[in-house]
């Protein structure tokens, strides 16, 4: 196995079930970093967000569409200026002081039922 251009998403490129276990295996003991990220072009962005990435939520500003995702110790948020078009803009962070806009949704009633007395 080669990385080339110390670029750990070329990984990413390997089909079939056999590559998606090795994937798998190579996502268990490698952590991406903040500013590993930011380095990769926005193309293999987008394969980490897809490949990688755990959906959190999702809001509505105005006339965008908004969505949080975690890939391993950061977060990021892909802005949609209407639904079913390209990422208009990618925020990456990992102060959880911007998660506040999502935590908001989130129904605990849901989580504990006991609340609901």
């Amino acid at each position: 196995m080669q990385e080339r251009d110390g670029d750990p998403t070329l990984l990413l490129n390997i089909q079939g079930t056999k590559g998606m276990a090795l994937l798998l295996f190579i996502k268990l003991v490698y952590i991406m970093t903040l500013q590993e990220f930011k380095k990769l072009t926005k193309q293999r962005q987008y394969r980490v967000i897809v490949h990688t990435g755990v959906f959190l939520g999702e809001r509505t500003l105005p006339g965008m569409k908004a969505q949080l995702f975690q890939v391993d110790s950061f977060y990021l948020e892909a802005l949609y200026r209407m639904p079913g078009e390209e990422m208009a803009f990618m925020r990456v962070f990992e102060d959880t002081d911007a998660l506040q806009p999502y935590l908001q949704s989130i129904d605990l009633h849901e989580l504990f039922p006991y609340m609901n007395s």
